[in-house]
């Protein structure tokens, strides 16, 4: 009789999963160098439920400490008339905008720049006669993952109680407004350690803006990162087919012993 041992290790998922996680959490530590820079592609697609009929949006990007670009970073997008679609009245954009960041700082660990920007969005409305009304204020931290992010931001815009106020809101278009943009989160001059108040600002809630979000990362640190998971995804490959061919052996030997069963029974 012959007799198969089993050559080499068998795969081992639970291995295969500790030894990936191991390999994702290293690329997310990796420092940054002055080599690496973000490419965003921003889109913003409509904006549906306000109170107006002819949309448009005004918006602006504030960078972070450490971050640098050459391209301008602000922007308005064209003028669009809502449609029904189902119970909510859309205006569709579809305006793309392209930004390029390159990191100047020192070297950081990647978990300690998740955000690398904040985008502040102003929508207004035109009506017939001309006359601007603001319909609300939103923004949201740019992201500093690599990939497709698709966010719907709730809006609001501030309001006065007073009956001149409304009146002048619906003859004239006055509006109550923000002096500046990033008092919609927390202003760019806000002394850092300090408690922020709005208490007192009345306000009321608006329509949701939706922005899409691509974002591809560009550095040189990662070189070490590409031999790491080309080795790791090497061994993979190594303990699969040894894998193969044990299950190969295996199976050979089934066949076999059934083949001898087989002969043996009709011999007797």
């Amino acid at each position: 009789h012959f007799h198969f041992a089993r050559s080499g290790p068998r795969f081992d998922p639970t291995g295969f999963w500790r030894s990936f996680l191991r390999i994702w959490h290293h690329r997310r530590r990796l420092p940054y160098d002055a080599n690496c820079s973000n490419n965003y592609n921003i889109n913003n697609v409509a904006a549906k439920d306000f109170e107006k009929e002819d949309l448009f949006v005004h918006y602006f990007f504030h960078l972070s400490e450490g971050w640098t670009s050459s391209c301008p970073l602000f922007g308005v997008t064209h003028c669009s008339r809502t449609r029904g679609t189902g119970r909510a009245e859309v205006a569709h954009f579809s305006h793309p905008f392209q930004m390029d960041l390159t990191w100047t700082g020192p070297n950081r660990e990647d978990g300690d720049l998740d955000s690398v920007a904040q985008l502040y969005l102003e929508v207004i409305s035109q009506d017939f006669w001309s006359r601007f009304h603001v319909e609300g204020y939103a923004y949201c931290d740019v992201s500093n993952n690599p990939g497709r992010t698709s966010m719907s931001l709730k809006t609001w815009r501030p309001v006065s109680t007073r009956l001149d106020s409304r009146m002048r809101r619906f003859f004239t278009g006055g509006d109550p407004q923000l002096r500046d943009l990033s008092n919609t989160a927390v202003p760019a001059d806000a002394a850092p350690g300090k408690r922020l108040s709005k208490y007192g600002i009345v306000t009321e809630t608006s329509g949701t803006v939706t922005v899409v979000l691509n974002v591809v990362r560009q550095t040189t640190s990662k070189s070490q990162e590409h031999e790491t998971i080309r080795r790791f995804l090497g061994t993979i490959g190594k303990r699969a087919t040894q894998s193969s061919i044990t299950a190969v052996l295996a199976s050979f030997h089934r066949a076999r012993s059934r083949m001898l069963a087989a002969r043996a029974g009709h011999q007797v």
